[in-house]
């Protein structure tokens, strides 16, 4: 059996850590959630959910606007039980490990849509199971994508990797890009990209986030005649004067000096370090 349903998580320390015999997806819909699972930390918005396999403890909580999309499996399903079933190596990959997955646009309208439906028609067991398989299967075509990047990652080129974050990134410029999720689109773990990352590139992840953040800004302040409050709405910056403090700090430029036609540019290719921006000055976060 599959089902879902809409819940609200309740405060962190109102419910302990526990474990169920069914499988779960926690898919964010408002607000922010966390769920913390064998010393892993997923954070669940709008564009992440939390995979959980049976019999796993974990716990959860919310602030006060979280809404969360549910969707439970019975562990005795057929196609967890039986090799011949058709969902079965689908499934049982899908569920091998906990993990957040990051959901692009096209995930996050499907999730609002299914969201939608539910809230008028969830008493129906039949449309439950049909929306809860739509999406897990959406979810999972994703992450086969990545698997298979996953089985060949010891033999994949540096290059491939990194064509594959800068996707990822110049496809979410305009939010909140965590650590996470930037190793999820390679497939590793976040330590383990950390530690790869600077050893590869000679920066932290974080640094190269910004990095790609002030280039789009710099394109847009050079190439269009855009606001810059617009701007840093597109670049993910909080506001107007947060780009004009980082193209400060990490260039040593403000918005303005572009209007110079003498200004050369100051980015060339973002995994080549120029000289203003230093790899060892210390990131404030790791999410930006």
């Amino acid at each position: 059996m599959v089902e879902a349903q809409l819940m609200h998580l309740p405060d962190s320390g109102a419910h302990p850590r526990h474990q169920h015999n069914h499988y779960q997806v926690v898919v964010g819909l408002t607000g922010e959630a966390d769920i913390d699972v064998e010393g892993q930390h997923a954070h669940l918005d709008g564009a992440h959910a939390c995979v959980l396999p049976a019999n796993i403890a974990h716990n959860y909580g919310g602030n006060t606007r979280n809404n969360v999309l549910v969707i439970n499996l019975d562990h005795q399903m057929a196609a967890f039980q039986q090799p011949a079933h058709p969902q079965y190596e689908f499934l049982n990959r899908f569920f091998d490990h906990p993990r957040q997955v990051s959901l692009d646009e096209s995930l996050q309208s499907l999730t609002q849509a299914c969201s939608m439906q539910l809230q008028r028609l969830g008493h129906d067991p039949v449309i439950q199971h049909h929306l809860a398989t739509a999406l897990l299967q959406c979810m999972g075509s994703r992450l086969a994508d990545v698997g298979e990047a996953c089985d060949r990652s010891a033999d994949m080129p540096k290059s491939k990797d990194l064509e594959r974050i800068d996707r990822y990134i110049d496809a979410n410029l305009h939010r909140r890009i965590s650590v996470e999720d930037l190793a999820a689109s390679v497939c590793l773990s976040r330590s383990h990209f950390h530690e790869l990352f600077r050893q590869q590139l000679g920066q932290t992840p974080h640094q190269y986030l910004i990095r790609a953040r002030l280039e789009r800004a710099q394109i847009l302040i050079e190439e269009t005649g855009l606001p810059l409050w617009d701007i840093s709405q597109r670049t993910g910056f909080s506001s107007q004067s947060a780009l004009t403090n980082a193209m400060r700090k990490h260039m040593g430029v403000i918005p303005s000096s572009f209007d110079r036609p003498s200004l050369q540019r100051h980015f060339r290719r973002r995994a080549c370090s120029p000289p203003w921006f230093d790899p060892e000055s210390p990131p404030a976060s790791e999410s930006v």
